[in-house]
C-alpha cells in the first residue's frame, strides 16, 4: 500500500498529507455500506484526510465498519425525524416501513444547510463525494469551487437505466408494457413489471419523480460518478451509463470485503444467528448444493408470498439459508412470527438439516463465500449481487424495488450468472416457478452448470478489478477498480490545481453526500474509505443524525474521515419523526423521502459555509440539487451513482425520456442504447411503468437527473471491465467522465457481516455451519434487499418452489405487502410447516430479518443468488463468483437484470415486480436451470467466476506483485487515484 501511495503523490507532485475528501452517502444500507467501503479504499490508496458524513445515529455504525487504525474522520449532520414526519430516531431506512422511504429521501434534502455549515468547518475540502440521489451536493460544491463526485451504489447497468427511467420515464409515453429506455440502445427494453410501484405509478408531478429528478439532475452535474462496479464486468453497463450521463465514471469496485472475517456482520445490524453455527450448518451440505435466500435490509413481501416461498424451499428439496424478514404489513423491527411460516415449517426442515431460518441478519458473505453455497435467491440489490459474483454464487432473481430489476436483467440477459424467479410484490410467485426456477440454478442443468462457470468467471473478474500492483496475480498491472480509485484521485487533485489561484494543494477537501438509503449510503461509506486509503484529502461524510451512527460504525476506530449531519425531521415530511432512511420506511413513503431530500439543500449550503473549502463534492445521484450549490459555489462536483453503468444509463434514459409512455407497444427502445436494447413494460418498476412526466416520481426524478447531468463527472460502483458496454453507454449517455470504482464492497467478510444498522436473522456461525452441510455450489441464496417485498400468496408461492426445486436453499424473508417492513415474521406468511420441513430436510434454511449475504456468497456451497438484483446485491454475488437469479422489482433493479442476463449471462430473470405472480413451476424450472446440471448453469458459474476475477482484478492495488507479472494496478483502484488527480 505505502508503494501505491507513493507511487500517486510522486506522480502528482503534491504533498497529500492535506488533500481532503469529504463523503456523505444517503441514509440508507445499501449506500452507507459502499460509502465505507470506498472510504476505506480512497484511505488505503492515499494520505489524504477523509471526512466521512452521515447523521449522528448512522455514526456508531459506520464507526464500527472501520478498522481501529482507520484515519477516516466522522462528521455528524444534525437530523431530527420527527421534522420530517418520521419516527424521532429513524435517521436511515433500516426500521423504517417502505411508505416512510420517500419521506426520508426527501428530507434528506433538508441536510443541505448543516452539510454546508459543516463544509465551513472543515479544512477544505479537495473533493466530495456524495451519494448520487444527494444531488444537491453538487450545488454546494460548485458554489464553494469543489470537486465533486457522485457516487452511485448501483453498477453501471442499473445505474444508466435507473437515471434514465426517472428523467425521461418513457414508460409513460407508451401505452406498451414494454419500452425502450433513451441513452440505452434500442434492443434493450423493459417491461412494465421491470420497474418498482413508485417507479411505475410516476408522471413527474408525484413526490416521487420530483425528488428523484430533482437530485439525478443536480448529480449529473457533478465532476464524474464513482460507481460500485468493475469495468470488465459490466462493459456494457458502464458504457451506457458514460452514455446516459456523459460525466467521467469511475468504477471502483466491488466495495467488497475480499475476507470473509471482514464482513461477519452488516454494518449496524443484529445478527441472528453466529458465524460459526452457520459454518456448522453448511458443513453438513455438499459443495454448492445451499440455496442462499435473502431480500436484503428494504425488500419484504406479503405473508401469502412468504408461505409460498417456504413451501417452494421446502419442496425443491434443495438445502437452503433463509434469512427471513417480517411480512408486508408488519414492522419491520417486528420479532420473529411463526404464523408467517407454515406450520411446522422450521422445525421439518431443521430436523432434515433441509432449511436454516435466520431471524434479523445473517453472515451473507461467510455463506456466499463457503462452498455449499450454490445460488442465491435475492431481490439483486447491487451489493448483494457484488457479494454473491465476487464469491462465484449464481442469483435467483427477484427484485422488488430500485434499479434491482436492472440488476436482474443485466445478470440474466448480460452475464447469465442469474435467474429471475419474480418481480415485485403484486404478483405471487407460486411454487412450482419457485422449484423450478432453484432446479434450475441448483440442480443437475446444464443452465445451471453454466450459470456457476459464469458465476466463477465473474469472480474472477470482480477479484482481479480489486488487485493492485502488489499483490499476486497472473499477467497485468493493477486491477481496473484500482486504477479507476488512483485515476479518480488523480482527476481531483488536477481540478483542484487548475481552480487554484494560489498553488496550494495541500488541504484538499472531499465533501460526500448519499441519498438517505442503505443501498446508497453503504456504497457511499465504501468509497469514502478507498477515498481515505487512497489519499490524505480530508473528507466529510454528510447524512442526517439518525444516520450518522451507522456511518460511524462502519468506519474504523482510526479512520479521518469526517462526519457531518444536516438537520432533518421526518414529521415535516409526513413521516415518522426518526426516519432519516428508507430501512423502517414503507415504500408509500417512499417519494415523500426522495421529496423531503430536497429539502437538506440550505443545510448543506450552509454547513459547506461553515466547512473548509471543499475541493470536490460527490453527491448521491438522487441529489441533483447538490450540483447547484457546486456551481454557484465554483465546486468540482461528481455524481456517486450506486448503481453498475448498464443500470445507471438505462434508469437515467427511461426517467428522463420515458419512452415507454410514447408508444402503445408493450416493448420499447430507449433512448441512448441502440434499437437492438429493447425493454418491455414489466421491466419497469410499477411508479415508472406509471409517470408521465407530471407525476410526484417523475418530477423528482427527471429534475434531480437532469440536475446530476450537470457534474462534472460520475463515480459509479462497477467495474471498467465487467461492464464495458454498459459503462460506454453511460459515459456516451451523460456525456461525462465516468470513474468506475467499483465494486464498492467489503473486501473481507467481516467487514461486512451485517447490513448497516439492521438487526441480524441468523449468526454467521449457525449460516456457516448449515452451509458446511451442503455440497459446493449446490446452495441457492435468496435475499430480495432492504427495500422489496412480494405478497403473501408470492411468498407462498416462491416457499413451495424453493422447497420444490430439491436445491437447499437459504431464503432471507421479509414482511410481504401489507404488512409493516419492521413487523416480525409470522409463519401465516409461508405454508404451513414449509420451514419445519426444509430444516429437518437440511433444505432451506430461512433467515428472518437479516442475513451475512457476503458471507453466503462467499461460501463454497452457493451456487446462485436469487435476488431482486439491486447493484449491491449483483456486485457482492458477482464478487463472489456466484451467478444470479433474478427477480427485479424497483429501481434499475431491471437493468441490472437485464444486463447480467443479455450482456453478462451469469443472470437468469425469473419474474419482475411484484404485480404478476411467479409460479412454484416457474420457480423450480429457473432454479434447475442455474443450479442444476444444465449446460447454461455451468455456463453461468464460469462466467460469474470470471466476474469476481475482474472484480478482484479492478480493486487489485499490489504494485510490486503486478508488476512482476506485467500488470498494473487494477481499473478501479486506478480510477479512484484519477479521480482524485482531476478533481485536484
Amino acid at each position: 500500500m505505502a508503494s501505491s501511495q507513493t507511487s500517486l503523490a510522486s506522480t502528482n507532485g503534491d504533498d497529500h498529507h492535506h488533500h481532503h475528501i469529504v463523503m456523505i452517502p444517503y441514509m440508507a444500507q445499501g449506500h452507507i455500506i459502499p460509502f465505507i467501503a470506498l472510504a476505506k479504499l480512497l484511505e488505503q490508496r492515499t494520505h489524504y484526510t477523509i471526512t466521512f458524513v452521515t447523521t449522528p445515529h448512522n455514526i456508531p455504525a459506520v464507526q464500527s465498519a472501520l478498522p481501529p487504525n482507520s484515519t477516516i474522520h466522522l462528521a455528524a449532520l444534525p437530523f431530527n425525524g420527527s421534522d420530517h414526519g418520521l419516527p424521532p430516531a429513524a435517521e436511515n431506512t433500516n426500521t423504517l416501513p417502505f411508505t416512510l422511504f420517500l419521506r426520508l429521501f426527501q428530507a434528506s434534502q433538508t441536510l443541505q444547510p448543516a452539510f454546508d455549515h459543516l463544509l465551513s468547518t472543515l479544512p477544505r475540502p479537495t473533493c466530495v463525494i456524495a451519494d448520487a440521489i444527494l444531488g444537491w451536493t453538487v450545488q454546494i460544491a460548485r458554489r464553494l469551487g469543489i470537486f465533486h463526485a457522485a457516487f452511485t451504489t448501483f453498477g453501471g447497468y442499473a445505474a444508466a437505466a435507473y437515471f434514465s427511467l426517472w428523467l425521461h420515464l418513457p414508460h409513460t409515453k407508451t401505452e406498451s408494457d414494454t419500452f425502450s429506455v433513451p441513452g440505452l440502445p434500442d434492443t434493450f427494453r423493459l417491461h412494465h413489471s421491470q420497474l418498482a410501484s413508485y417507479l411505475r405509478a410516476a408522471d413527474g408531478t408525484d413526490p416521487w419523480s420530483v425528488f428523484m429528478q430533482t437530485q439525478m439532475s443536480l448529480a449529473l452535474g457533478s465532476d464524474g460518478i464513482i460507481c460500485n462496479s468493475v469495468e470488465e464486468m459490466e462493459v456494457t453497463g458502464l458504457k451506457l451509463l458514460r452514455n446516459v450521463t456523459e460525466i467521467p465514471v469511475w468504477c471502483v469496485g466491488p466495495l467488497l470485503p475480499l475476507h470473509q472475517f471482514d464482513s461477519s456482520q452488516r454494518i449496524g445490524k443484529e445478527p441472528g444467528i453466529s458465524r460459526e453455527s452457520c459454518i456448522l450448518w453448511l458443513n453438513l451440505h455438499p459443495q454448492s448444493s445451499v440455496l442462499y435466500v435473502s431480500f436484503g435490509s428494504q425488500n419484504t413481501f406479503s405473508v401469502s408470498q412468504m408461505m409460498e416461498l417456504a413451501m417452494e424451499l421446502e419442496g425443491s428439496g434443495k438445502p437452503f439459508i433463509w434469512v427471513v424478514r417480517p411480512p408486508l404489513g408488519f414492522d419491520v423491527n417486528e420479532d420473529f412470527r411463526a404464523e408467517w411460516l407454515p406450520e411446522g415449517f422450521e422445525e421439518r426442515i431443521e430436523e432434515r438439516k433441509q432449511g436454516l431460518l435466520v431471524r434479523k441478519w445473517a453472515p451473507q458473505l461467510e455463506i456466499l463465500s463457503y462452498e455449499s453455497t450454490g445460488a442465491f435467491l435475492s431481490h439483486c440489490g447491487w451489493n448483494s449481487v457484488l457479494e454473491s459474483l465476487s464469491r462465484g454464487v449464481p442469483m435467483i432473481g427477484w427484485p422488488m424495488a430500485a434499479e434491482q430489476f436492472y440488476n436482474v436483467k443485466m445478470m440474466e440477459e448480460e452475464m447469465g450468472v442469474c435467474v429471475e424467479i419474480g418481480r415485485g410484490v403484486q404478483e405471487m410467485v407460486g411454487r412450482e416457478k419457485v422449484e423450478e426456477v432453484i432446479e434450475v440454478v441448483l440442480g443437475e442443468t446444464e443452465k445451471g452448470r453454466e450459470m456457476k462457470r459464469t458465476a466463477i468467471s465473474a469472480r474472477e473478474v470482480v477479484r482481479k478489478a480489486m488487485r493492485d500492483e502488489e499483490e499476486e496475480a497472473e499477467g497485468g498491472g493493477s486491477g481496473s477498480s484500482i486504477r479507476a480509485v488512483d485515476d479518480f484521485i488523480r482527476t481531483v487533485i488536477s481540478k483542484r490545481r487548475e481552480a487554484s489561484t494560489d498553488g496550494d494543494d495541500h488541504h484538499h477537501h472531499i465533501v460526500m453526500i448519499p441519498y438517505m438509503a442503505q443501498g446508497h449510503i453503504i456504497p457511499f461509506i465504501a468509497l469514502a474509505k478507498l477515498l481515505e486509503q487512497r489519499t490524505y484529502y480530508t473528507i466529510t461524510f454528510v447524512t442526517t443524525p439518525h444516520n450518522i451512527p451507522t456511518v460511524q460504525s462502519a468506519l474504523p476506530p482510526n479512520s479521518t474521515i469526517q462526519l457531518a449531519t444536516l438537520p432533518f425531521n421526518g414529521s415535516d415530511h409526513c413521516r415518522p419523526p426518526a426516519a432519516e432512511n428508507t430501512n423502517t420506511l414503507p415504500f408509500a413513503l417512499f417519494v415523500p423521502l426522495f421529496q423531503a431530500s430536497q429539502t437538506l439543500q440550505p443545510a448543506f449550503d450552509h454547513l459547506l459555509s461553515t466547512l473548509p473549502r471543499p475541493t470536490c463534492i460527490i453527491g448521491d445521484v438522487f441529489l441533483g440539487w447538490t450540483v447547484q450549490t457546486a456551481r454557484r459555489l465554483g465546486i468540482f462536483h461528481v455524481a456517486f451513482t450506486t448503481c453498475g453503468g448498464y443500470g445507471t444509463t438505462t434508469y437515467l434514459s427511461l426517467w428522463l425520456n420515458l419512452p415507454h409512455s410514447k408508444t402503445d407497444s408493450d416493448t420499447f427502445s430507449v433512448p441512448g442504447f441502440p434499437d437492438t436494447y429493447r425493454l418491455h413494460r414489466s421491466q419497469l418498476a410499477s411508479y415508472l411503468r406509471t409517470a408521465d412526466g407530471t407525476d410526484p416520481w417523475s418530477v423528482f426524478m427527471q429534475t434531480q437527473m437532469n440536475l446530476s447531468l450537470g457534474s462534472d463527472g460520475m463515480i459509479c460502483n462497477s467495474i471498467e471491465d465487467m461492464e464495458v458496454t454498459g459503462l460506454e453507454l453511460l459515459r456516451k449517455f451523460t456525456e461525462l467522465p465516468v470513474w468506475c470504482v467499483g465494486p464498492l464492497l467489503p473486501l473481507h467478510q467481516s467487514d461486512s457481516s451485517q447490513r448497516i444498522g439492521k438487526e441480524p436473522g441468523i449468526s454467521r456461525e449457525s449460516c456457516i455451519s448449515w452451509l458446511n452441510l451442503h455440497p459446493q455450489s449446490s446452495v441457492l441464496y435468496v435475499s430480495f434487499g432492504s427495500q422489496n417485498t412480494i405478497s403473501v400468496p408470492q411468498m407462498m408461492e416462491l416457499a413451495v418452489g424453493l422447497e420444490g426445486s430439491g436445491k437447499p436453499f437459504i431464503w432471507v424473508v421479509r414482511p410481504p405487502l401489507g404488512f409493516d417492513v419492521n413487523e416480525e415474521f409470522r409463519a401465516e406468511w409461508l405454508p404451513e410447516g414449509f420451514e419445519e420441513g426444509v430444516a429437518e430436510r437440511k433444505q432451506g434454511l430461512v433467515v428472518k430479518k437479516w442475513a451475512p449475504q457476503l458471507e453466503i456468497l462467499s461460501h463454497e456451497s452457493t451456487g446462485a443468488f436469487l435476488s431482486h438484483c439491486g447493484w449491491n446485491s449483483v456486485l457482492e454475488s458477482l464478487s463472489r463468483g456466484v451467478p444470479m437469479i433474478g427477480w427485479p422489482m424497483a429501481a434499475e433493479q431491471f437493468y441490472n437484470v437485464k444486463m447480467m442476463e443479455e450482456e453478462m449471462g451469469v443472470c437468469v430473470e425469473m419474474g419482475r415486480g411484484v404485480e404478476e405472480m411467479v409460479g412454484r413451476e416457474k420457480v423450480e424450472e429457473v432454479i434447475e436451470v442455474v443450479m442444476g446440471e444444465t449446460e447454461k448453469g455451468r455456463e453461468m458459474k464460469r462466467k460469474a467466476i470470471r466476474a469476481r476475477e475482474i472484480m478482484r482484478a479492478a480493486m487489485s492495488d499490489d504494485e510490486e506483485a503486478a508488476a512482476e507479472e506485467g500488470r498494473g494496478r487494477g481499473s478501479s483502484i486506478r480510477a479512484v487515484d484519477d479521480f482524485i488527480k482531476t478533481v485536484r
